[in-house]
């Protein structure tokens, strides 16, 4: 099951401090605009627009890629 969006799990997903590097396209796209929107503009409305738009992202696949959700899950565990 996908956490909400108020996990801390995202904002360290967004912010690049947890990186997936996932074999799958869809999630390396995701992750590669994610990261280039944040550096263009770390303010934190935005990584709000970007945390909404990963787990808005997840949620909708929820079934396809649920092992890369767990992955990021379990680093939210480790910090």
């Amino acid at each position: 099951m996908i956490s909400p969006a108020a996990d801390p799990l995202w904002k360290r997903f967004v912010t690049g401090r947890r990186k997936l590097n996932s074999p799958k396209l869809a999630i390396s796209i995701l992750e590669k605009n994610i990261r280039m929107s944040y550096q263009r503009d770390p303010s934190p409305a935005n990584v709000e627009v970007l945390v909404k738009k990963a787990h808005d992202f997840f949620t909708r696949y929820e079934s396809v890629f649920l092992e890369e959700f767990a992955t990021i899950a379990s680093l939210n565990e480790q910090y």
